[in-house]
């Protein structure tokens, strides 16, 4: 699959049912990875990822510099420090909602392996990092997100409430996960303002509406790379942005 590179792009939210207004699409036949000379971070083992093309990418958010977006750097372990779409950067946005619900909120460096995680509640995301003091790794992991009752539309579109996993601060990091949503506004992986979430070597299915495979908006900074996402339900594309925008870089995978 090509390299696809989206920045600040900023849509409306649509209620489930109706056709995206904008939405971010893969393209086809043709690679954007060399757009405005970017290549994604490296893999979050400090190897760089594939379609590389023998550039070295800039790393993983350790403290390292790399060759960044449109000269910016990427973002930085949270440490006070900025990065694309971080601390009031260009399409950050203050949250909407008052507050999240979630299964498991972090606010601390945690480490997640091998572990069964499941949201079954209204409106609920599975996992919450939301603490510029927080790297959250989870390996090897299974995320559900099942929910009936879920409504989905413009909090899941813009800031990510029901989300099966949601950054709004700090870093989440998932890496040969399954993720599996069933309810409306079931994003599989979301990016909000000041959070910046790394996909690796995973696999994401959704089923309902304004459920996005990886999503990012109100300035929220994603990459991914080599998932394999599918999606059905409406304004659900597997790649998705919305209101404000953000950061996503794609490296591979099936879309």
């Amino acid at each position: 699959m090509p390299n696809v590179t989206v920045e600040e792009e900023e849509t409306e939210a649509e209620t489930p049912g109706e056709e995206p207004s904008e939405e971010t699409q893969k393209p086809e036949g043709q690679s954007s990875s060399g757009q405005n000379g970017q290549q994604p971070p490296e893999m979050p083992d400090g190897q760089s990822g594939p379609g590389q093309n023998g550039q070295q990418p800039p790393q993983m958010p350790d403290g390292q510099s790399g060759p960044g977006q449109n000269g910016q750097q990427p973002p930085e372990m949270p440490d006070g420090q900025g990065g694309p779409g971080m601390g009031g950067g260009p399409g950050s946005q203050s949250s909407g909602v008052d507050s999240y619900e979630a299964v498991q909120t972090y606010e601390e460096d945690t480490v997640l392996e091998g572990e069964e995680i499941s949201s079954t509640g209204t409106d609920e995301n599975a996992v919450l990092v939301d603490s510029a003091d927080a790297t959250v790794t989870i390996t090897d992991s299974n995320v559900t997100r099942i929910s009936s009752d879920s409504t989905g539309g413009d909090n899941a579109s813009f800031y990510g409430v029901g989300a099966a996993l949601l950054a709004t601060d700090g870093t989440l990091i998932a890496d040969n996960c399954e993720i599996t949503t069933d309810a409306s506004g079931g994003a599989g992986v979301f990016a909000y303002g000041d959070g910046t979430v790394y996909a690796v070597d995973s696999t994401i299915a959704t089923t309902q509406n304004a459920s996005g495979g990886i999503h990012a908006a109100g300035g929220g900074t994603l990459y991914a790379w080599n998932l394999d996402v599918t999606t059905d339900g409406g304004s659900a594309a597997a790649i998705r942005s919305d209101r404000g925008g953000g950061t996503m870089v794609v490296d591979g995978g099936s879309y």
